[in-house]
C-alpha cells in the first residue's frame, strides 16, 4: 500500500521497503518510474556506517588471517581479558 502526493509532475510515494527495517521513500514520475529515494537520517547514518565497513573489509581482504588462539593470547597480553 502506498500514499501518495503529487508536486510538480513528480510523485511522493510511501510504502514497504524490501531490507528490514529501512523506512525508505520514493519520489516518481508522472509513468511511476523511481527518481529518488528519501530516507530518515538514521537509517541514511547506518547505510554509510555499512558502506564504510565494507571498504574496510576490501581493503584488508588480503591481509593474513589471525587464528582465534593468537587473538586470545594477545588480548590477555593487554589485560583485556
Amino acid at each position: 500500500m502506498y500514499c501518495e502526493l503529487s508536486v510538480k509532475g513528480l510523485e511522493f510515494l510511501q510504502g514497504g521497503c524490501e531490507v528490514e527495517g529501512l523506512h525508505e521513500q520514493f519520489i516518481v514520475d508522472k509513468s511511476g518510474k523511481k527518481m529518488a529515494v528519501i530516507l530518515p537520517i538514521e537509517d541514511y547514518e547506518e547505510l554509510l556506517e555499512d558502506i564504510h565497513d565494507l571498504a574496510v573489509i576490501a581493503e584488508r581482504k588480503d591481509e593474513p588471517a589471525t587464528g582465534f588462539e593468537e587473538i586470545k593470547k594477545r588480548l590477555k597480553a593487554d589485560g583485556l581479558i
